[in-house]
């Protein structure tokens, strides 16, 4: 019937109570009905009376998108409410769309109120990447609301290391001490990880989410120096495969590459285009080698996201502060300090962290 083909009335994607959900929190992800998105059909879909005296008659409209809209947060279907808004903005008069973003993510943070084994469910790292990956979508150009959220995920471990693919470089271009921020932040996270690990005994799994973190931290830092020095580390990687045997190139020689190329076609392209729109109806751009793109700036450029002389001394007192040289935070400081060195064009220094690394 026609009622099963509108998007509206369909809440199947309200999953049942014994789900993991029982909200819409993936609605953004999924490709929008056409038929669904337009401002007049909704129009024509809303239930209407007349009512009649001896002297009037009044055409009533029973409820319109705000009431939809209530009606879904009153529930506590946050997700489904902002789907509903999303749907039909152009009829919105109510409600504020920045007001049903923020209770749609406030909501995809909060513990389950299911009860498992007599306890809340606590916030599962699916719902968190669920949450980072709406946040482009979500905040778009809005850089109050990035710092906002960018602080909320600094709450809940491993949030940061999650969210930073998402967050935006070019298009706003945010504070540089939100950049600076978050670095911290997940060295910090990251010191505590190798210091004090969950679990005291060495073992092949707790090793690879070590490594995993270690090298995240790493891409951070890197996407997020000049274009100058991604420039240089792109022309580097790509020298170094086409000089390599077939047979000795490594894995972590095209991951490298495939890295830098990544971090310098965001930093080129970046945009808010797909602000408040569904992702399946935004073009994806393909990684494109920009490391002899002419258009580049030549030499060392100061474009940073963060302040090299900032962030320069503070690692350099964290190496210092480290009483054990062998253990493997010693190591992440002196490859920092390489990485910032190799930013700055200084490479006599670069190279002599990395020779201490050896």
């Amino acid at each position: 019937s026609n009622e099963d083909d509108d998007d509206d009335n369909d809440d199947s994607s309200l999953e049942s109570g014994s789900s993991e959900d029982s909200d819409d929190y993936t609605f953004l992800f999924r490709k929008r009905k056409t038929s669904s998105s337009r401002a007049n059909d909704l129009m024509l879909q809303v239930p209407s009376m007349i009512i009649t005296s001896p002297h009037d008659a009044v055409l009533v409209q029973v409820s319109d998108v705000d009431d939809c809209i209530e009606h879904a947060r009153r529930a506590g279907h946050h997700g489904l409410a902002l789907r509903r808004a999303f749907d039909h903005r152009q009829l919105i008069r109510r409600h504020k769309l920045n007001q049903l973003i923020d209770k749609f993510l406030t909501a995809v943070f909060s513990p389950s109120t299911k009860e498992v084994d007599g306890r809340l469910s606590p916030l599962t790292v699916r719902r968190l990447k669920i949450a980072c990956k709406a946040t482009q979508t979500l905040l778009g150009g809005n850089v109050s609301l990035w710092a906002r959220w960018s602080h909320e995920f600094s709450k809940i471990p491993g949030g940061l290391f999650l969210l930073r693919p998402y967050l935006p470089v070019r298009d706003p271009k945010l504070p540089r001490h939100l950049y600076e921020m978050i670095l911290h932040k997940m060295f910090t996270e990251l010191e505590q990880m190798l210091i004090n690990p969950k679990n005291k005994e060495e073992n092949v799994i707790q090793h690879e989410i070590q490594d995993n973190a270690i090298d995240l931290f790493l891409e951070a830092l890197r996407a997020w120096g000049p274009i100058s020095s991604l420039r240089e580390r792109s022309k580097l990687h790509r020298q170094s495969l086409t000089e390599s045997d077939d047979e000795l190139k490594g894995s972590s020689q095209i991951r490298l590459f495939d890295e830098a190329k990544i971090a310098l076609t965001v930093r080129m392209n970046q945009s808010a285009r797909d602000y408040l729109q569904y992702k399946q109806d935004v073009e994806v751009d393909e990684a494109h080698d920009f490391s002899n793109d002419v258009n580049l700036p030549a030499g060392i450029t100061f474009d940073s996201l963060f302040d090299l002389e900032t962030l320069m001394p503070s690692f350099q007192a964290r190496l210092g502060h480290v009483d054990d040289t062998s253990n493997r935070v010693y190591a992440i400081i002196l490859e920092v300090l390489a990485e910032l060195n190799f930013m700055t064009g200084a490479y006599t220094e670069c190279l002599s962290y990395y020779l201490a690394l050896a």
